[in-house]
């Protein structure tokens, strides 16, 4: 079932405006581009990152609650990326929902504060944007499933980092620590 209207069956110019949409479609489009941060017409992936942190930051750190939190997002996201794919073209600078499960898997796990969000964030985007010669591959599987695991692997890389650096080099300790269920 994919996300079809009006009579045109190919996908939309990167410059052209968006088809008026039904009421499902149009929340596959909120959803698909993270509220609307994929039409931000400079870095969206960036404003779609940091929009991901008040997500980060009202979970519970929870390990089933935000493990199931994250792994909800990384197949929805992949189908609403295969979606808007086919309605935008290859990997359209619209779809953020990547970088929202890209920032999820960045910050699992991880002592969670001011610092470790800015360095979360910069480690992300470092991340995404240098594309690690292994994560190409990733970034070349079909569909959703190519745009949505290569952001999966930065945040991977990132959250090796974190790890580290927050529990190892400058273990945070006053923050609250991560539990099976609450």
């Amino acid at each position: 079932m994919g996300i079809q209207e009006g009579s045109s069956s190919t996908p939309e110019s990167p410059g052209s405006s968006p088809r008026p949409a039904g009421f499902l479609s149009g929340i596959a489009i909120a959803l698909g581009s993270v509220l609307g941060t994929g039409f931000i017409p400079i870095a969206p992936a960036t404003f779609a990152s940091l929009l991901s942190l008040l997500l980060v930051w009202v979970l519970p750190k929870s390990v089933i609650v935000y493990g199931a939190t994250t792994v909800a997002c990384f197949f929805l996201g992949i189908w609403l990326a295969t979606q808007l794919e086919q309605r935008w073209g290859h990997d359209a600078r619209r779809i953020t929902i990547d970088e929202l499960v890209g920032m999820l898997v960045t910050f699992y796990l991880v002592p969670f504060g001011l610092v470790p969000a800015l360095v979360g964030f910069l480690l992300f985007r470092f991340f995404d944007i240098v594309k690690l010669s292994f994560v190409r591959w990733f970034e070349r599987r079909p569909a959703g499933w190519g745009i949505v695991l290569d952001d999966v692997m930065a945040g991977v890389c990132a959250n090796i980092v974190m790890q580290v650096l927050f529990r190892v080099v400058f273990p945070v300790k006053a923050l609250p620590q991560w539990s099976m269920l609450s």
